[in-house]
């Protein structure tokens, strides 16, 4: 798995992408992953839901959600970050919502990975810090962004009422 800067922060970011996409998408989020160069990621990742937002729109995503305020507003960020960092304009791997129940739409789990990433700036360091399978289960416990509360995809709301932890820490908690 080779990164444009070859650290092995990338490499993680990387595999953590792969691994969100779940089977079905898992080569389109690491294509996402690959075409940001990680300095971006952790640019991106200091700004509150800047990461998402670019990464839905690398994804393509954002192109149908004009009609909404906030994702309207997303896809003007998402172009102003494309500008700003000279990023490519998508993908060649198309994100797929085929055979997926709605807590792994690409939306939620794209979510979850920016979430994840903003608030795990040093997850290495707290892997290893973890001495107990509760403590490396706690971090990778994350929701998506308030937006996705009561959405699934751009424009159907649904109710709050379901668990959107990533998927990766339901398999840790068995």
């Amino acid at each position: 798995m080779a990164s444009k800067n070859g650290n092995w922060e990338a490499v993680l970011f990387a595999m953590l992408a792969r691994n969100f996409g779940t089977v079905i998408n898992a080569d389109a989020f690491e294509a996402l992953a690959s075409v940001l160069d990680f300095k971006i990621i952790r640019k991106l990742g200091l700004q509150k839901d800047q990461l998402e937002i670019v990464l839905l729109g690398l994804a393509g995503l954002l192109s149908e959600t004009a009609e909404e305020q906030e994702p309207g507003s997303w896809k003007e960020e998402c172009e102003y970050n494309k500008h700003k960092y000279q990023l490519v304009t998508g993908i060649n791997q198309k994100v797929q919502f085929y055979k997926l129940r709605p807590p792994n739409f690409p939306t939620i789990r794209l979510s979850q990975l920016a979430q994840f990433y903003e608030q795990r700036t040093d997850l290495f360091s707290l892997v290893i810090a973890a001495k107990t399978r509760a403590q490396v289960q706690e971090l990778f416990k994350i929701e998506t962004s308030f937006y996705w509360e009561t959405q699934y995809y751009f424009g159907k709301i649904h109710k709050s009422d379901l668990n959107k932890y990533s998927g990766i820490y339901k398999y840790l908690n068995n």
